[in-house]
């Protein structure tokens, strides 16, 4: 682990010019009092030169480095260093024209040698009081290897030290040799793992790992653009589904992973084509295993995905991917981010976030047609969730996850990875890709809402304790007092006028449901489906859709009704779910009322359900009806 002085400093351009956007990346030239060499400052090290903890002329011990050769052009990637301390001038200054015969920190030249026993910097013991009064706090103590497999992980006391700074003689438990740091290079059947020769050797041996403990593998927090040769240990915790692509530059399948290792850093892999096809059917869920030969690059865009790593991987089919043969037991299952429900309005739109909560409603699966996607049918489910803050959110579930069988109706503890963040409706939620949902996860934070939970009867949140974000009929809302709308701000407004439709929250009162024909249609009972069926004369019901015929249908609730505030009426719209929590019965109760002539009964629900007043989330929109331009009010769910 070699001493070396800082004798200048370059901040390179980058996105921001900020330095306080963390996006600024630092060139160091170093020197060890003879020779000197180019270093590329890794991103997790940034913040010592910003904070002026490593600054011209600081003494520096590398314990994680990479020798990188680019276009000609050598120098030393720094993913890992302690800081040693501060010298008053460069060591340069004093070097001989002739440091053969001369050289500037030799045995017979010891005041002026930054690493003899007198230095109060030398990370060797010294009799000399240190600068800073008493002992020196940059020098090496003696701590806890974080990464030793033999010890619990303790945090090093020493502040300029990264994670990973290490003695050199620990046990490395990512497989490296145990007489090396974790950025040195290890010799493999007669080349370093940097890909310099190894003299020692046969060169004209190929390069042949058979052992784990022969690979030079990292954490992954030290995997950086500027390394070349490398190793992780790491699980999979979440594999997407293969997607197709098509641009400019030609199409193809994709998928990826995102990893975990036993430091608890987490990084996102894709594999493209070739690779897509090779790895999809090997690569498990949950499974560790060695990646090597992967191509580091930054994330392009941190939208959509809840990992803090500022670096993702791309495989092709020549990567070495092979599997652990024993789990490693030191690498979690899953690693969250929990964000608490009611911080969720302080996030922005289209981030992706981490969630755990409690079940507390839910809806049928049900099957939608998008538009954006060229007439596509989807699958999805809507389950509200609640947390101790006693907020309250829609998550809606795609696909496989809005049908998998689970059981919904023991509202059970969900954790998700990987969800986006929406407001359509108030704040809410959406699974995307590579979302993992877990039920009742072993986390300490489930066994938090667990016991929280516990102080209801039965173990459900009374509506009285729960403030929604995602606010539909009858809920109530996080939306302030003042951003309400008022029913003749609708017209005065001009909302719904625009290309897309506005969302608005309101307060008023039900004063009118049309109900004197059928406000119901007869729907198909295929799960997921709800298009409407036409009867059959011959008995059973005919979906056009499910190309089937049913023999009975359920009856779905399309109602129309005016609400009125001090300013106004306006007629509104509302469908299936919220005219249930409206009228308090399903379409089908009402419609056997009719059939067994209980017309008193039949009235006096919708009766019932007049002058109710409550907190409405409303979609507005100008449509065409028929070549005529009208507004349509509906309720938002």
């Amino acid at each position: 682990n070699p001493i070396l002085q800082v004798t200048s400093i370059k901040s390179l351009a980058t996105e921001s010019s900020n330095p306080q956007s963390g996006k600024v990346k630092f060139k160091v030239t170093l020197t060890d009092g003879i020779d000197s060499s180019i270093g590329m400052v890794a991103t997790q090290l940034c913040e010592l030169i910003i904070n002026k903890t490593i600054r011209e002329n600081t003494l520096i011990q590398l314990i994680g480095y990479t020798p990188t050769v680019i276009q000609n052009n050598s120098f030393i990637v720094i993913a890992a260093l302690e800081v040693v301390g501060q010298a008053d001038t460069s060591f340069l200054a004093h070097a001989s024209s002739n440091p053969a015969t001369n050289p500037p920190y030799s045995s017979n030249n010891a005041l002026n040698n930054p690493y003899a026993n007198n230095n109060p910097y030398s990370p060797v013991k010294s009799n000399v009081q240190a600068p800073y009064g008493g002992v020196n706090p940059y020098q090496q103590q003696n701590y806890v290897n974080p990464y030793a497999s033999n010890t619990s992980p303790v945090k090093p006391n020493n502040p300029s030290s990264v994670a990973y700074n290490s003695p050199t003689k620990a046990v490395n438990p990512y497989g490296g040799s145990t007489n090396q740091s974790y950025g040195q290079s290890s010799s493999i059947a007669g080349y370093s793992t940097y890909g310099s020769m190894n003299n020692n050797s046969n060169t004209n041996k190929s390069v042949i790992r058979n052992d784990i403990n022969d690979l030079n593998i990292i954490p992954i927090n030290a995997v950086n653009p500027y390394s070349n040769k490398w190793t992780i240990k790491a699980r999979i915790t979440s594999k997407s589904a293969v997607r197709s692509w098509s641009n400019a530059k030609g199409d193809g399948t994709l998928f990826s992973i995102d990893l975990l290792d036993n430091s608890g850093k987490e990084i996102r892999a894709t594999f493209f084509k070739e690779a897509c096809t090779k790895f999809y059917p090997i690569l498990e869920e949950g499974k560790v295993y060695l990646f090597s030969s992967g191509r580091v690059k930054p994330v392009a865009n941190k939208q959509y995905t809840s990992i803090k790593n500022d670096y993702e991987l791309t495989f092709d089919e020549r990567s070495d991917i092979r599997p652990v043969a024993d789990d490693d037991d030191s690498i979690k299952s899953q690693q969250y981010n929990f964000i608490k429900i009611n911080q969720i309005n302080n996030i922005d739109p289209n981030q992706t976030i981490d969630v755990i909560g409690i079940v507390k409603s839910y809806s049928e699966v049900a099957e939608i047609v998008s538009t954006k996607l060229g007439g596509k049918s989807l699958t999805k489910r809507d389950i509200n969730i609640v947390d101790s803050t006693g907020a309250e959110i829609r998550l809606t579930l795609w696909g496989d996850r809005a049908s998998a069988p689970t059981k919904w109706e023991e509202l059970p503890i969900i954790a998700v990875k990987s969800v986006k963040v929406g407001e359509f409706g108030g704040r809410s939620l959406s699974s995307l890709n590579n979302t993992v949902l877990s039920i009742n996860p072993q986390v300490q934070e489930a066994f938090d809402l667990y016991q929280w939970r516990s102080q209801f009867p039965g173990g459900r949140i009374p509506d009285d304790v729960v403030v929604s974000l995602s606010s539909g009929m009858g809920e109530r809302t996080t939306e302030t007092f003042d951003k309400r709308k008022s029913i003749s701000s609708l017209r005065d407004d001009g909302l719904g006028l625009s290309d897309k439709a506005d969302y608005v929250t309101i307060k008023a009162t039900v004063n009118y449901i049309k109900h004197d024909n059928d406000p119901w249609y007869a729907a198909c009972t295929t799960p997921g489906c709800n298009k409407k069926v036409v009867e059959n004369f011959g008995g059973g019901y005919r979906c056009e859709k499910c190309d089937k015929t049913i023999d009975n249908c359920i009856r779905r609730y399309i109602l129309s009704l005016t609400l009125a505030d001090d300013t106004g009426n306006a007629w509104f719209s509302i469908f299936n779910d919220e005219a249930v929590k409206l009228l308090g019965h399903t379409a089908d109760e009402l419609h056997n009322l009719k059939m067994e002539g209980l017309n008193d009964m039949y009235e006096e629900i919708f009766a019932k359900a007049n002058f109710q007043t409550f907190v409405i989330k409303a979609r507005v929109k100008q449509e065409n009806v028929n070549g005529d331009m009208r507004m349509k009010n509906k309720f938002s769910n």
